[in-house]
């Protein structure tokens, strides 16, 4: 299990994609990211941009080793 920005925790082999953080309006300074789960789930992340930033890394990381 990961967690990911103190919001989620999940498990690496069920995410299916991981978005691009971009800008969320109206809020400075934060950023919102998309992690969509195998089953058509979509997880929306909220963070400062230094923490979505290593939460992006870490899901990628994770995905990756888990092949």
């Amino acid at each position: 299990m990961i967690q990911i920005t103190g919001q989620w925790a999940i498990r690496p082999e069920h995410v299916s994609a991981v978005g691009h953080p971009h800008s969320v309006h109206n809020r400075p300074g934060l950023y919102q990211m998309e992690v969509q789960l195998i089953g058509g789930q979509t997880l929306n992340l909220v963070a400062p941009k230094p923490d979505i930033d290593a939460t992006r890394e870490t899901l990628i990381q994770a995905i990756t080793a888990t092949g």
